[in-house]
C-alpha cells in the first residue's frame, strides 16, 4: 500500500503539482473573500443605521422647532431639513419616507404662509389649517415609527456559522 502512494506521487508531473497548488490558493482565497463579504455587509448595515439616525435627529429637531413656534415658523429654519426629506426615500421604508415628506411639506407650507407679505386669502387659510393638522397628526406618531426602524436596524444577529465559530474559538 505504501509503495502505491509513493508511485502515485512520483507519477505526478510538474503541471499537476502546479494545479494542486493553484487549487489550494483558490480555496484560501474563497475563504478570505467570504470573510470580507461578511464584514462588508456589517459595515453597510452600520452606514444605513447612521443615516437613519441622522434622519431621526433631523426630524426631532424640526418637530421640536415646530412645537416651539407653532404656525410662526421661519422659512430659513424649515429649509435646513430639506436634506433629510431627500435621503429618507433611500434609507427608510416607503411608508415612513412618504410621511416624512408630508411632514416637511406641511412645515414648509406653514413657514411660507407665515413669511408671506401678501394678504391671506380664504383658500390659503384653508391650506394652512390643513398643513397644521397634517403637521400635528404625523408629528405625533412619526417619531415612534422612526425609533422602531432604528431598533430593527441595530439588532444585528450574526449568522449561525459565525456564532458557531465564536463558540468553537472559546472552547480551544
Amino acid at each position: 500500500m505504501g509503495e502505491q502512494v509513493v508511485d502515485w506521487m512520483r507519477a505526478l508531473e510538474r503541471a499537476d503539482w502546479i494545479a494542486l497548488g493553484a487549487l489550494g490558493v483558490s480555496v484560501v482565497s474563497a475563504l478570505y473573500s467570504s470573510r470580507s463579504w461578511r464584514e462588508d455587509r456589517k459595515a453597510n448595515g452600520l452606514t444605513v443605521l447612521v443615516k437613519q439616525q441622522e434622519i431621526y435627529d433631523g426630524f426631532c429637531a424640526l418637530h421640536n422647532y415646530m412645537v416651539m413656534v407653532g404656525r410662526s415658523a421661519s422659512m430659513e429654519e424649515v429649509r435646513k431639513f430639506y436634506y433629510f426629506k431627500g435621503i429618507a426615500r433611500v434609507y427608510l421604508p416607503d411608508s415612513i419616507a412618504k410621511d416624512i415628506e408630508k411632514y416637511f411639506d406641511a412645515c414648509f407650507e406653514l413657514a411660507d404662509a407665515y413669511s408671506a407679505t401678501r394678504p391671506s386669502l380664504p383658500a390659503r387659510e384653508q391650506r394652512v389649517d390643513e398643513a397644521a393638522e397634517v403637521e400635528e397628526d404625523i408629528g405625533k406618531t412619526l417619531g415612534e415609527r422612526l425609533i422602531t426602524v432604528l431598533r430593527e436596524s441595530s439588532s444585528y444577529r450574526a449568522p449561525w456559522y459565525e456564532r458557531c465559530g465564536k463558540f468553537l474559538t472559546r472552547l480551544v
